[in-house]
C-alpha cells in the first residue's frame, strides 16, 4: 500500500545524473571563467611588489648620496680612472655591489628579488657563477655574492651580515641565498659616444659619478630588472607581461614596454627606444642633451 506524504511534512527528491552533469558543467564554466583573471591578478600583484622594491632601491640611493656628498653608488668594474678611456667595458661588472652599497638603509634581501623572477628570465639561476668564480653572464657580471670577494671577507663577513651562511658548509664559490635580480646602470666614466669618424664625446657617468652633472635625472635609469636582454632575444619572456620595470634617479617607477627601452636594430628603421634628447639604449638616457647616444 503506497502512503501519501503527510501534511506539512518534507519531500525529498534525488538529483538526476543529467542534472549533477549540468552542476558539475556550471562549476568547471566558471573556474575557467575565473583562473585567468585571478592568474592576472597575481601576476599585476607581483609586479606591485617589485615597483616598491625598485622604489625602496631608489630611495635608498638618496640616501646613499646625502651620505657621499653627491657621488652616486659605485659598482666595480666600471672603468673609472682610465685617463685615455680606450677600454669601453671593464667586465666582470659585480651587480651584487648594490647590495653592500645599500645594505646600510636596507637590510633585507628580499627588497633585491622580484617575485616574478623565475627560471630563464632570473639572474639567481641564469647568471649563477660558474665553477672557480668565473661569471655565466655573457656581459660578464655577477649577481651573486662570491665568497672570496674581498669586499666579503673584509666587511660583510666580520660584521655578521648573513649569520646564517657558513662558507665551510658551502660547496660553491659564491652564497647562492645572497643575489639581486636588478641591474644596476653600469654606464662609466670610460663610456664614449660616437660623434663623427673616430671622433668622441664622453658623457655624465652613472657608477660613481657625481650627481650635479646628470642633466637629466627624470629619464636617468638607476636600476631595472635584471636579463633585460630578453627584449632583444625573446621579449615573451620578460618578467612583466613582456616590458620590464625601472627605477629613474628623480624616484619615480615605470613599468616599460620591451621596444620602448631595447628596440631591435633594423637598418633603415628609427630607433624605438629613445629618450626625448636621442639617447639610446636606456642605460645612456638622461646623461646627453645635445648629441644622440647611437648605442648598442
Amino acid at each position: 500500500m503506497c502512503r501519501s506524504p503527510r501534511p506539512g511534512s518534507r519531500s525529498w527528491t534525488a538529483f538526476t545524473l543529467i542534472e549533477l552533469l549540468v552542476v558539475v558543467a556550471i562549476i568547471a564554466l566558471l573556474i575557467s571563467i575565473l583562473l585567468p583573471s585571478l592568474g592576472r591578478a597575481r601576476e599585476q600583484a607581483k609586479t606591485q611588489v617589485c615597483a616598491s622594491n625598485l622604489h625602496q632601491l631608489g630611495i635608498a640611493t638618496n640616501y646613499y648620496l646625502e651620505d657621499n656628498r653627491g657621488i652616486l653608488p659605485y659598482m666595480r668594474g666600471t672603468p673609472n680612472n682610465d685617463p685615455v678611456c680606450a677600454r669601453p667595458e671593464g667586465a666582470p661588472y659585480y651587480q651584487y655591489d648594490s647590495i653592500v652599497n645599500f645594505w646600510p638603509y636596507l637590510k633585507d634581501l628580499k627588497i633585491y628579488k622580484c617575485p616574478s623572477a623565475r627560471d630563464e628570465n632570473s639572474a639567481g639561476i641564469v647568471y649563477r657563477p660558474l665553477p672557480g668564480g668565473v661569471p655565466s653572464d655573457p656581459n660578464g657580471s655577477f649577481y651573486h655574492m662570491l665568497e672570496g670577494d674581498p669586499v666579503y671577507l673584509q666587511r660583510v663577513r666580520p660584521e655578521q651580515w648573513f649569520p646564517w651562511y657558513d662558507p665551510t658548509e658551502s660547496e660553491d664559490d659564491f652564497i647562492k641565498d645572497v643575489y639581486t635580480e636588478y641591474f644596476f646602470n653600469d654606464w662609466g666614466a670610460c663610456a664614449r659616444i660616437a660623434t663623427g669618424p673616430g671622433q668622441f664625446k664622453t658623457i655624465p657617468t652613472i657608477s660613481g659619478g657625481p650627481i650635479s652633472q646628470i642633466p637629466r635625472p627624470q629619464y636617468t635609469v638607476i636600476m631595472c630588472d635584471a636579463v633585460w636582454e630578453l627584449a632583444r632575444k625573446d621579449p615573451r619572456k620578460l618578467r612583466h607581461d613582456m616590458a620590464s620595470q625601472f627605477v629613474f634617479l628623480d624616484g619615480h617607477v615605470e613599468k616599460i614596454k620591451y621596444d620602448k627601452f631595447y628596440d631591435k636594430i633594423v637598418p633603415g628603421k628609427p630607433r624605438n627606444d629613445a629618450d626625448p634628447y636621442g639617447n639610446v639604449p636606456f642605460y645612456t638616457w638622461g646623461l646627453s642633451t645635445d648629441v644622440s647616444v647611437n648605442g648598442g
